[in-house]
């Protein structure tokens, strides 16, 4: 019988997988735009000051598919 890996790692972890910095990952969570809980991220115990874990897949996909804000400049071009 094999014993199957979990999928879900820690924010270290994770952001060394994107090659991005541990605060960079935790920010855009925090932002919310990019991140959904319980498919990207979850919390390790019963609150939400408990460390995060994070699945390895789902997160590379939502990373590698968003729609990046662009600068100020491309954003004031949209709206005109």
């Amino acid at each position: 019988m094999t014993e199957q890996k979990s999928e879900w790692v820690s924010t270290v972890a994770m952001a060394k997988h994107l090659e991005i910095h541990p605060q960079t990952l935790r920010k855009n969570r925090r932002k919310g735009f990019v991140f959904k809980e319980g498919y990207d991220f979850r919390y390790k115990g019963l609150t939400t000051s408990s460390q995060l874990q994070w699945h390895k897949s789902n997160v590379e996909e939502t990373f590698n598919t968003f729609t990046r804000l662009g600068t100020l400049e491309q954003l004031i071009n949209k709206i005109v």
